[in-house]
């Protein structure tokens, strides 16, 4: 499993939990972001816009190299 390395919090006022399932590529950049669950609009762009600046570090295939895997994250806006 890729493990976030720069995952800032959101903080714009809004509270409620949005899941998002993203593609982490293999230079650890999330990627093809899809809203599974949000309680609104708003939170689903605000959680968007929050991914797409956290960085990971990649998960790791069998031969030791990068790998692009998709995940379910969480965002908890409070």
């Amino acid at each position: 499993m890729p493990l976030c390395t720069y995952c800032p919090s959101p903080g714009n006022g809004l509270t409620g939990l949005v899941t998002l399932k993203i593609v982490v590529t293999q230079d650890g950049r999330p990627d093809k972001i899809t809203v599974l669950k949000s309680p609104s609009p708003e939170l689903a762009t605000a959680a968007v816009k929050t991914v797409q600046a956290w960085r990971f570090k990649p998960a790791v295939g069998f031969d030791g190299n990068p790998v692009a895997v998709i995940t379910p994250i969480q965002i908890l806006f409070r």
